[in-house]
Order: C-alpha cells, then sequence, then structure tokens
C-alpha cells in the first residue's frame, strides 16, 4: 500500500485515502516459474487490457440510452473477469488461497494486513478478499512493498504485510473506490454520534 501523501486532484486522493476495515481475505504466493513464457503473458495482459478499454468506451457510449442494457453487460464482464482470475491461479501454478477475517487497512490502490510469515519485498501475491458488508469478492494481483514484524501483545500473526494491487481493471478500481468511501462515511457517522451522546 503508498504510504505517502494522498495526490493533489480529486481522483487521486479517491484512490489514495485510507481506512481501518475488517473484511475477508486469503493470498497465495505466485510461483516463480509461470506456465506461460514472459513473453506470451505479457502480450495476452496487453490485449486483455485492450478489450477492457474497449469494453469500457462501448458501454459508456450506450449507458444513458440503455441503463438496464448496460448493467446487464458490465455484470457478464465482471463474471468473465472472475473466471479468468480463477484461470489465472492455476495458470501461475498457486494454491487456492484460504481466506480469513482480519482487520486491514485499506486504499484503492493497496492493503495492509496481518499474516503468520514474513514474504519477500517484490514477491507477486493473487489476493482473493470479499468486502463487507455488500460480500463483493474481488481477485487481485498484488506485489509485496514491506513487511514489518507485529509484539506478541499485537496478536497471533507476527508481521504486517503491505501490498500494491496490480493491473486494477475501471470496475475492481470503483469497487474499491466506493467501498473506501463507504467506510469513511460510516466511520464519520459513528464519531459524530459518539460526541452527541
Amino acid at each position: 500500500m503508498s504510504l505517502g501523501e494522498p495526490r493533489q486532484d480529486g481522483q487521486e486522493r479517491r484512490r489514495y485515502f485510507r481506512v481501518v476495515d475488517q473484511l475477508m481475505i486469503g493470498y497465495s504466493v505466485v510461483v516463480e516459474e509461470p506456465v506461460l513464457t514472459p513473453h506470451r503473458m505479457g502480450a495476452q495482459a496487453t490485449a486483455i487490457g485492450q478489450l477492457e478499454n474497449m469494453i469500457s468506451e462501448s458501454l459508456a457510449k450506450i449507458r444513458s440510452n440503455n441503463p438496464v442494457l448496460t448493467e446487464v453487460l458490465e455484470l457478464f464482464n465482471r463474471k468473465i473477469n472472475l473466471a479468468l482470475s480463477i484461470d489465472e491461479k492455476r495458470l501461475h501454478n498457486v494454491d487456492a488461497a484460504e481466506k480469513s477475517m482480519k482487520d486491514v487497512n485499506l486504499s484503492a490502490c493497496g492493503i495492509a494486513f496481518p499474516v503468520e510469515d514474513s514474504i519477500a519485498v517484490g514477491a507477486a501475491l493473487l489476493l482473493d478478499m470479499t468486502l463487507l458488508p455488500s460480500f463483493i469478492n474481488l481477485n487481485l494481483k498484488a506485489q509485496v512493498i514491506g513487511a514489518s514484524p507485529l509484539t506478541e501483545a499485537e496478536g497471533a500473526d507476527k508481521y504486517i504485510l503491505r501490498v500494491d494491487f496490480l493491473e486494477l481493471s475501471d470496475v475492481e478500481q470503483e469497487l474499491l473506490v466506493q467501498h473506501v468511501i463507504r467506510c469513511q462515511a460510516l466511520a464519520l457517522k459513528a464519531r459524530r454520534e459518539a460526541r452527541e451522546k
């Protein structure tokens, strides 16, 4: 997770604002030698990115005239992306991540969460996250940017792992942004109610 100051423009502030949250999360370390060659992986990622951009542009053109059709097409696109992320785990030889409830520090560009074992900076991960209370599931690529030891008093986990999200689609980015904004609004409401009591 990027720990620097928020950027100045509004969109960047939305992306970099961080909240304390609780969600279900599991992770898998990507094996060093994937089934696909780096060249083919890069070409595939580029092609998928180009298709995502074309889909987004086409959906923007029909959104005002047919919002219901746009919503259905966006849902189908998300379903296909989810299926691709499941296949990607197999292509990268990673074990299925076991999810558990964790207290996290979340932004739209990264996350910090407690883990039992330290992981090397630069390691590639696949994250399986369920946002609450919406139960939106996200399967995201990430890269480790840091791991800090915890004291025994802080719980069973021994480290705080900090990661940046990689190659987020527009839909994934917006889901994270909206979730962070909702968490911020709930926290502000709770503080306001506590002051009024």
